[in-house]
């Protein structure tokens, strides 16, 4: 009888031997001395392996991206370890300090033709599936200050196909995996219609979130196994139409805004309304626009005072400051109207920024302060030890304050805990690899 192939086993994590063991803990609780000291000691014994992870797949980088520890970040980078997803995974909990340092970082070691180091980790273990590039990811985040730190350094987002494209690559992807095809444009669209995204690359958002609501409408219909994704993605489109024409002050920005059209000459206060932008609401259905209280205030005062129709210009005037300049040029037409869309979209950033620094002291904010306490303890060992000073009573590791959740991590870390599942010994031998040689039953 022939004996089956045996297919390819997704590599998990490995085992860890005590000195790793001690070298993440050491990065967890940021004591910058004695991580210096075994990444030094690493680079001409090679022990412990500076680019190990944890059993749910962490390494040193990802360990201090969380802890916020930019210092340690810096350490870690320059000592030579492997960056990998770290990008993303800084992104991801909006380290806008750690994304700057490693696309910094990126710059330096990437060479044309070759991957970028998110893109070279195994992807059984990855934490983001390969569509998610770093824009993506931060547009995903909705980070206003992240996006614009990789839109500044030329990070672009390509244009979704269309869902019945039948170009070679669609095919070959469908063909290949049409689950993560399908996935793949889901990821796409979310980040297009990411608010932030929108306001940075778009010189009408306006109109960019209207085309792309009305898109999203017929995805749901078209795409049904992600109708759900694709109708939450349109209403977050639409909300964010609403919050910028809800950032409108006076009579006149509103105008301007409703009465913008790319084909015709540029209102001027007095003359009398088109009112092209709003029924271009009307058209890609955007009720919440419509049935805004400032549009509507707007239009019950063009109904009472007979505008636009009968009286024109007279009973606008009331409302308006004459216009001194009247230019009928189309630049001019174009600088008014993104004039005032900018200051909308000025007004909209800091309102969101204002709501995020007012948000109430949250676990999070606790555990970084305790981890800053931590690093401070361990700095502060470091300088007394330097100076000559005994501090072998203070070094004991039930003192470092920790939170809730690092204190589990710790245990799990120590005890060799193991996210898969249990399987068989015949398995094991392919999945796992055996103990470290000479191991004590105290390392174990």
């Amino acid at each position: 009888m022939e004996t089956p192939e045996i297919k390819e086993v997704p590599n998990l994590p490995k085992a860890l031997s005590l000195e790793e063991k001690k070298y993440l803990l050491a990065v967890e609780r940021g004591d910058m001395a004695n991580v210096r000291r075994i990444l030094e000691r690493a680079q001409h014994f090679n022990i412990p392996n500076i680019n190990c992870v944890d059993s749910l797949g962490r390494n040193a980088l990802t360990l201090a991206i969380d802890g916020e520890n930019l210092e340690m970040v810096e350490l870690l980078v320059v000592m030579g370890v492997e960056t990998k997803d770290a990008l993303l995974h800084s992104i991801n909990v909006e380290f806008v300090e750690a994304v700057e340092l490693l696309l910094d970082h990126e710059e330096l070691i990437h060479k044309d033709g070759e991957p970028y180091s998110w893109q070279r980790v195994n992807l059984s273990t990855a934490s983001f599936t390969p569509d998610i590039t770093p824009l993506i990811l931060a547009a995903h985040r909705n980070n206003y200050e992240i996006l614009k730190l990789l839109l500044d350094r030329g990070a672009t987002l390509p244009m979704p196909h269309d869902i019945k494209c039948g170009c070679e690559e669609c095919l070959r992807e469908s063909k290949e995996d049409s689950l993560r095809h399908s996935l793949s444009r889901v990821n796409e669209y979310k980040a297009l219609a990411s608010p932030s995204l929108i306001a940075l690359s778009s010189g009408d958002p306006i109109l960019t979130a209207f085309q792309l609501s009305w898109e999203l409408r017929n995805l749901a219909f078209a795409e049904p196994e992600c109708k759900s994704e694709y109708l939450e993605l349109r209403k977050q489109c639409q909300q964010f139409a609403v919050d910028l024409l809800h950032q409108s002050r006076t009579s006149e920005e509103l105008a301007v805004i409703l009465n913008h059209d790319p084909d015709k000459p540029s209102y001027e206060v007095g003359e009398q309304m088109t009112l092209a932008r709003l029924e271009l609401a009307i058209t890609y259905k955007q009720k919440k626009f419509v049935a805004h209280p400032n549009i509507q205030q707007l239009l019950a005062a063009l109904w009472y005072e007979g505008v636009p129709g009968f009286r024109r210009k007279s009973s606008i005037r009331k409302f308006f400051i004459i216009s001194k300049r009247r230019n009928l040029e189309e630049k001019e037409r174009d600088y008014r109207y993104s004039s005032v869309v900018r200051a909308l979209i000025w007004r909209y950033v800091s309102s969101m920024h204002r709501k995020c620094e007012e948000s109430s002291v949250t676990e999070e904010d606790i555990n970084e302060v305790k981890s800053d306490i931590s690093a401070f303890r361990y700095e502060m060992l470091e300088i007394l030890n330097k100076n000559g000073m005994d501090v072998s009573c203070a070094e004991k590791k039930e003192k470092a304050i920790l939170g809730k959740k690092m204190k589990v991590w710790e245990r799990r870390l120590m005890k060799d805990f193991k996210v898969a599942p249990i399987n068989s010994e015949e398995m094991e031998k392919f999945i796992y690899v055996t103990a470290p040689e000479n191991e004590d039953s105290l390392a174990r």
